[in-house]
């Protein structure tokens, strides 16, 4: 337009308002969501994973750099809530389609281009839910052993900047994990 008419468009082009959301033209489809110790993160269609007989030689999972690791690899949809928590005790989101597709074999993207991490904020626990009313509670854990109970439903906000999870009561403590709960359950933190 700007070539043709000399300026920028005047009008903004918006969604139509109606029963269909930008999300809904999103298919959802298993994928396999795996994240790194250096903080990169990919979603890959199950279809390019399959199942091997007794004597498999496997298949890689990730193209990895120097000494990073797969942290964390699971199967979801790609409409399920990725919920990040990190070492500083803050919990970010994103939905699965919104992470980088790549091949079994890609690297992905970095989370901080996708995410607003704070500075030396590294993920300590990331896990995979498909509505905030999936399960009643989340415990966290720090190194220190501070323990927190809270309703899951605490942490559905659309806050870029993540919502703080957890409060340290000392400067050196950090994050360590993160478990969706039930009432009935016991927990045994080691």
């Amino acid at each position: 337009i700007a070539e043709k008419y000399g300026d920028d468009r005047r009008s903004p082009i918006v969604p139509a308002d109606g029963d269909l959301s930008m999300e809904d033209l999103i298919p959802d489809e298993e994928v396999v969501v795996t994240i790194t110790r250096g903080g990169y993160a990919k979603r890959t269609k199950t279809d390019l994973y399959r199942v091997q007989n007794r004597g498999g030689k496997g298949v890689r999972g990730a193209a990895l750099r120097g000494d990073d690791m797969v942290d964390h690899m699971f199967s979801t949809t790609s409409h399920h809530w990725i919920l990040f928590f990190t070492t500083a005790g803050r919990v970010y989101r994103a939905k699965a389609y919104q992470l980088p597709e790549a091949g079994r074999d890609a690297k992905g993207g970095h989370v901080a281009g996708l995410l607003s991490f704070q500075p030396d904020e590294q993920i300590a626990q990331v896990l995979a839910i498909r509505d905030y009313e999936q399960a009643p509670y989340l415990v966290l854990a720090t190194k220190k052993g501070l323990v927190k109970k809270t309703r899951l439903e605490d942490y559905n906000s659309p806050r870029q900047a993540g919502v703080i999870a957890i409060n340290f009561r000392d400067e050196d403590d950090e994050l360590i994990g993160a478990e969706l709960v039930t009432p009935d359950d016991d927990l045994l933190l080691i």
